[in-house]
């Protein structure tokens, strides 16, 4: 949902019921489980989402969190393709690509402590 203004409860209401209605915006669904659809940038930081037809971005993401108990091991993995639908997405490309690398650092960082804090 794009908008230049707070939507009401009722334009979040809407959006919602159409999305959960729709169809994914690009048809390569569950790729993550492999290679990405080409055409897509990837992004091995990022988390899971498969975008609906009304989102700015085409793509989807994944990760995985791992403990391996023969040796204590943690691991998380992200993994991400996307490409911009709208063009202000696309005109903010640099912005949102900063945006996704400062989650993953944080996401990671975020994992890092819980790792930490559960040893």
């Amino acid at each position: 949902m794009l908008t230049l203004r707070r939507p009401s409860d009722a334009d979040i209401a809407a959006f919602l019921d159409r999305q959960s209605r729709g169809a994914l915006s690009y048809a390569g669904v569950g790729a993550t489980r492999s290679d990405p659809p080409s055409g897509y940038n990837v992004d091995h930081n990022r988390i899971r989402l498969g975008t609906l037809a009304d989102h700015v971005e085409s793509g989807e993401e994944r990760f995985s969190v791992e403990w391996r108990r023969q040796d204590g091991s943690v691991w998380y993995d992200l993994l991400a393709f996307s490409r911009p639908r709208h063009p202000l997405a696309k005109l903010g490309t640099p912005m949102g690509r900063a945006l996704q690398r400062r989650f993953a650092r944080d996401s990671l960082q975020a994992m890092a402590r819980a790792v930490v804090h559960e040893a």
